[in-house]
């Protein structure tokens, strides 16, 4: 079976993304929004101007295209650009499209209650598991995964002080670069 040679420009633009090690979805997902350019202009994407790139964008926001992903396309725009071409002065004539983001649904006191009351099993170890996950704010993904699949996972002990009324548990490394301290339930 023979493959369809690729490009010198799509060739350079996969190594740009492999020396940077990013992730399979988003390498597919620049190759698709920088096709969709060449597709929209019919020629090279090394020949565009800055009034191309706008262009392209206002296309985008006519055809219906949302918010999202008009920024998933400059975001590739931009790297294809400003990387790949060596051409930064197009990637700044990409416009960011604001849009609001709805706040997560904050569960009250009474709710959080019954939540840990609906812990399964007998004793402290479901609720107590349950609670500390509230409180430090994690996801059910990574409640699920477990700590062989979260930054937790560190090789430090997350330490446990009691403060106050409640318990603050010590997350080394837990979501960055810095330490934090998250307010726990007592359950005791």
């Amino acid at each position: 079976m023979s493959q369809k040679p690729i490009s010198e420009l799509r060739r350079h633009m996969l190594e740009d993304m492999a020396v940077r090690r990013l992730g399979e979805k988003t390498k597919s997902n620049y190759i698709h929004h920088i096709a969709n350019f060449t597709a929209f202009f019919g020629r090279s994407p090394d020949t565009a101007t800055a009034e191309d790139v706008r262009r392209f964008q206002v296309h985008l926001t006519e055809i219906g295209v949302g918010a999202s992903s008009i920024n998933q396309a400059a975001t590739a725009l931009r790297f294809f650009f400003g990387t790949t071409l060596d051409r930064p002065e197009l990637a700044r004539h990409l416009a960011r499209v604001h849009y609001p983001r709805p706040l997560p649904r904050v569960l009250s006191p009474e709710e959080v209650g019954r939540l840990l009351e609906a812990a399964p099993g007998p004793g402290l170890k479901y609720k107590a598991a349950l609670s500390i996950a509230y409180g430090a704010g994690l996801r059910a993904g990574e409640v699920v995964m477990g700590p062989s699949h979260t930054t937790w996972h560190t090789g430090r002990v997350p330490r446990v002080r009691p403060h106050e009324a409640s318990i603050l548990l010590a997350a080394s490394n837990h979501s960055g670069p810095s330490d934090g301290l998250v307010s726990a339930w007592r359950l005791l």
